[in-house]
């Protein structure tokens, strides 16, 4: 019976124990989880739950609609805080001095710019975030550091960013944006990125590139690599050489990565021929980069609008070397209209076509269109005022109607009366308002109207006096 006694006593010990450890709740966890920013862990649950209730009640976040919530839970958490921090404190004592000895170590490198001989520099690293932000602010310090200490931090970037240690991301981002970097320092980082990192940033690929130490000749190495993922930052890249783009156009679009052949159908730099043959890739994004890029032959893009992917078509109908028989044909599909009034190249004839077809809400765009008839805008003009679209949406198409350049005059006198004052506004900052339109707008409007109009080129002088006397009023 005794036995038995010892065993369940030993077995509530234990789980009293665990349930000790794993239940610290937030002060446990920000002392020992995944994201520790503490250099110094000795009793850090205990003053984490303190700061926190402060901050709760007296600090910035008192009036958090979750203060009065939170607080109590932080009060029960604080003793179990508090036995947990004794518990520990001699391993965090030995943590705590390791922290120090590390800093020492790396502020005396960064300052004389030498790695002692005689120790390992890796067994001065602290596995937390904070010693990886404290590296990374020498980095870019002023003076930089040495070349010895660079090399020993891509070293330790190249250790400690695979598992268990990938969220320690930032030493390798400074790395990368480090200004001081060596030619020879900017390969071995770049090439341990694409070759051997398991959590690579395309940022860091790019930022490596753009760094003024990378040279024409290491620009050439990187473009003999088999990696596909080292060669795609060099296709983006503004300094790479035209000669090396058009190798890696040639060498990647038959690639077997859509992904990879999307990059190359965007790049302005493919000829023609390259694209028709990317134009009938099975992939709907390349096809879509296709149809969006400039450098596409109008008579592709005149095939590509019968493409059964909407996608593909809306990229044909933003593309500025679309021609305007195509864009036309693109409306007669009632497709893309939103886009449509967008292009430079979308015809008159086009426009009224929209106006007339399209639903309300597009409206607007067609009349702020350069190539938009008068008679188009007369005709929504007529529509907006005599069938108003709910929720006041036919303001801002009166107002788009009243600023055009091709809105002819009667439309503009019939907006000079418009009860909103908004559309009146708009007339009178169109430059063609005539002076009867302008003694319309002085006499229907507000102050704030008749003071554009004081200020419109065509105001008389007797319309100025007019204006001030209804101010006056």
């Amino acid at each position: 019976m005794k036995k038995w006694k010892k065993f369940l006593l030993g077995w509530f010990l234990l789980a009293c124990f665990v349930a000790l450890f794993t239940g610290g709740g937030c002060g446990y966890q920000y002392k020992y989880g995944n994201y520790r920013d503490t250099k110094t862990p000795v009793y850090a649950a205990t003053t984490f739950d303190i700061v926190f209730m402060y901050q709760e009640w007296l600090g910035a976040d008192r009036n958090r609609y979750n203060a009065r919530l939170l607080t109590p839970l932080a009060l029960i958490d604080l003793p179990l805080a508090v036995v947990i921090d004794t518990v520990t404190l001699p391993y965090d004592g030995y943590i705590a001095c390791r922290n120090q000895r590390a800093v020492s170590f790396w502020e005396k490198a960064f300052k004389t710019g030498v790695i002692p001989a005689n120790k390992r520099f890796d067994s001065y690293f602290a596995k937390a975030e904070w010693f990886d932000n404290f590296l990374s602010n020498g980095i870019h310090a002023s003076p930089p550091p040495s070349k010895e200490v660079i090399d020993s931090l891509i070293t330790l970037s190249f250790k400690y960013n695979s598992f268990p240690y990938h969220s320690y991301r930032p030493l390798v981002q400074s790395l990368s944006q480090c200004k001081s970097l060596s030619a020879e320092q900017i390969e071995r980082i770049y090439f341990w990125e694409v070759n051997e990192n398991q959590d690579r940033k395309r940022a860091d690929l790019d930022a490596l590139l753009k760094l003024p130490a990378m040279t024409d000749e290491l620009l050439d190495k990187i473009g003999q690599s088999t990696n596909e993922r080292a060669l795609l930052p060099l296709l983006q890249l503004e300094r790479t050489p035209l000669t090396l783009k058009t190798n890696l156009i040639s060498r990647l679009m038959d690639s077997p990565s859509s992904t990879t052949r999307t990059t190359v159908a965007s790049n302005t730099n493919a000829t023609p021929e390259q694209l028709v043959r990317l134009a009938a890739d099975q992939h709907e994004n390349v096809r879509r980069k296709v149809a969006h890029n400039p450098k596409t032959a109008p008579e592709q893009l005149a095939r590509l609008i019968s493409d059964k992917h909407e996608d593909v078509r809306t990229a044909v109908a933003v593309n500025p070397n679309t021609p305007p028989e195509v864009l036309d044909k693109l409306a007669r599909q009632q497709s893309s209209f939103a886009w449509l009034c967008k292009n430079p190249n979308t015809s008159a004839e086009t426009l009224l076509f929209m106006s007339n077809n399209a639903d309300k809400k597009f409206h607007y765009d067609i009349a702020g269109h350069p190539n938009v008839s008068a008679d188009v805008l007369e005709s929504m003009a007529r529509r907006h005022i005599n069938n108003p679209a709910p929720n006041n949406a036919s303001i801002p198409v009166l107002g788009k109607i009243a600023n055009h350049a091709n809105v002819p005059m009667s439309v503009l006198e019939k907006l000079a009366q418009h009860e909103n004052d908004n559309v009146k506004e708009s007339v009178a900052r169109n430059p063609k308002a005539s002076t009867d339109v302008l003694q319309l707008l002085a006499e229907n409007g507000n102050s704030t109207v008749r003071a554009l109009v004081v200020k419109h080129p065509n105001v008389t002088k007797e319309l100025v006096e007019y204006c001030k006397r209804q101010n006056e009023r």
